[in-house]
């Protein structure tokens, strides 16, 4: 009995290594997939020389663009998608190849032209939209079109630029250059327009949002609900626009048309619990994320967001079990450095450190990640490779001013206070109202001698954020080095009625006790 189950856990220990070796192969399979952009394009149909240059010519503009999300790999297809054949055709050779999108059309003569008709075919998983709550990230999902159409008579003498710019918008879209994919479809013709239809709005509407203008998506997808008040997918896309914008009142009304007209469709609940959350709803966040759980209990991004509100009602264990469940089931960056940001709340440094890395492995320009970690070395006391990693954010966002009070703590730690002084600087130039910042700086003149400054500073800190019992502990501290000791007190004793850090209310304590005790 003792031999078969020495030998059973041999065969166990033998599967761990097996799920745990398959579980890096796909890992690393998926990294690639991430890095490569399939575009499968099939044949123009169509006889004659024309069909085989037009070909070429779509073939050859869609290699042509470059990005850091990935290489756009142009794979073509021997024999053409046929009309007869039409979309699942196409689509189920570009699953087949893994391709993000498959390019396919037909040539009809059409009198003395002919009639070209171009179609692209989505296959890349829906497009997130990224909010922050506080230093979490959550996503909403945008409904979007699978197949757009392009039809236009085709002279001898056509530059092919609408079915290119089709072609190329869809294909910038992917890429995630969303500027240019609104710039594309804004040159395409009104008339064009009018036969690409209901798609190309929703995808112009869907672009500029991502680009960061909602207002031009409200636009968009106000003319798509003006000709069908209905569809669900617009009403839940013009409510993100909404939240985007911060108007959270008319984010409510579509989510509320969208599931009249589709109570069933997990995405709704997930989109609506993000405008609750960036409100500050997270109880009624988390109940529309457990809705689409219930209604797709794969849902990663519902997991995802809802540890979001779950770390922001201050419950990281929890948080932590769903960016670890959403993990399970997909491996994204957000969930890396959401589950890395409420590991570090909990002083899990070391774990924390290890999700920051990751996310960065697969989105190598995150530059919150990178102030993640930064955040977590500098708390396991290693100040150069904080200010590293900060330095490293800075590169990706010169604005970003998390960065800069970061890093100024790394060098304060350090010594260095010049180089912290002039990073909380900066913080303040790019976020006047960062009260942590003046805080920072306050200290940082503390430490420099400079009391009347630091006061200044402090002062300012504690009229932004007049809870902040640091804020008033450092003041005290500032006005007791400065020579007038008794201005210290009303500091201390706001300190223990603010303040339940044991640490911070003791040593307030002692600082009243001797400031009474040397007398006036």
């Amino acid at each position: 009995m003792r031999r078969r189950m020495r030998g059973a856990a041999r065969v166990f220990l033998i599967l761990l290594v097996v799920v745990a070796l398959g579980a890096g192969l796909q890992y690393a399979r998926d990294l690639k997939a991430r890095r490569e952009i399939v575009v499968l394009v099939s044949p123009i149909e169509g006889s004659g020389t024309q069909s085989i240059e037009i070909t070429e010519r779509l073939a050859g503009v869609l290699a042509e663009p470059r990005t850091e999300r990935g290489r756009v790999v142009i794979r073509r297809l021997r024999s053409a998608v046929t009309k007869e054949q039409g979309s699942s055709r196409a689509r189920a050779l570009g699953q087949r190849q893994r391709a993000a999108l498959v390019v396919w059309g037909y040539l009809e003569p059409e009198g003395a032209d002919a009639r070209l008709t171009v179609v692209v075919e989505k296959l890349a998983p829906p497009t997130s939209l990224h909010f922050s709550v506080g230093e979490h990230a959550v996503e909403g999902v945008l409904a979007e079109p699978d197949t757009l159409v392009l039809t236009g008579r085709l002279a001898d003498d056509d530059d092919l630029g609408s079915p290119v710019r089709l072609a190329t918008a869809a294909l910038h879209y992917r890429l995630g250059a969303y500027a240019e994919a609104v710039r594309l479809l804004d040159a395409l013709a009104d008339g064009e327009q009018a036969v690409g239809g209901r798609a190309l709005l929703l995808m112009r509407g869907n672009a500029a949002l991502l680009a960061g203008r909602p207002e031009r998506a409200v636009r968009d997808y106000t003319a798509l609900l003006q000709s069908d008040p209905q569809p669900a997918e617009v009403h839940g896309n013009l409510g993100l626009a909404y939240a985007a914008l911060g108007d959270h009142t008319a984010a409510a009304a579509e989510f509320e048309a969208a599931l009249a007209y589709d109570h069933e469709d997990e995405t709704l609940y997930l989109n609506r619990g993000v405008s609750q959350a960036l409100r500050g709803e997270h109880e009624k966040a988390i109940a529309d994320y457990d809705r689409a759980l219930r209604l797709n209990p794969w849902a990663a991004r519902a997991y995802l967001n809802r540890g979001v509100s779950r770390a922001a009602l201050g419950d990281h264990e929890r948080a932590i079990e769903d960016f670890s469940r959403a993990l399970q089931i997909a491996l994204t960056a957000s969930a890396h450095l959401n589950r890395g940001l409420s590991r570090a709340a909990l002083d899990h440094h070391r774990q924390a450190i290890g999700d920051f890395s990751r996310a960065l492995r697969l989105h190598p320009a995150d530059s919150l990640a990178l102030v993640g970690r930064g955040r977590s070395r500098s708390a396991l006391g290693d100040q150069a490779g904080a200010v590293a990693d900060h330095t490293a954010a800075l590169e990706v966002d010169p604005h970003l001013a998390i960065a800069y009070y970061e890093r100024g703590i790394a060098y304060m730690v350090l010594g260095r206070h010049h180089q912290a002084l002039e990073d909380f600087s900066a913080a303040i130039r790019i976020n006047p109202a960062d009260a942590a910042a003046y805080k920072g700086r306050g200290v940082s003149r503390i430490l420099r001698r400079e009391y009347p400054q630091a006061l200044d500073d402090l002062s300012r800190a504690i009229q932004l954020a007049p809870r902040d019992a640091e804020a008033f502990f450092h003041r005290g501290i500032a006005y007791r080095l400065q020579g007038t000791p008794l201005k210290a007190i009303p500091d201390m004793e706001k300190v223990l009625e603010l303040s339940r850090d044991a640490t911070l209310r003791q040593q307030a304590e002692e600082q009243v006790q001797q400031i009474r005790s040397e007398g006036p």
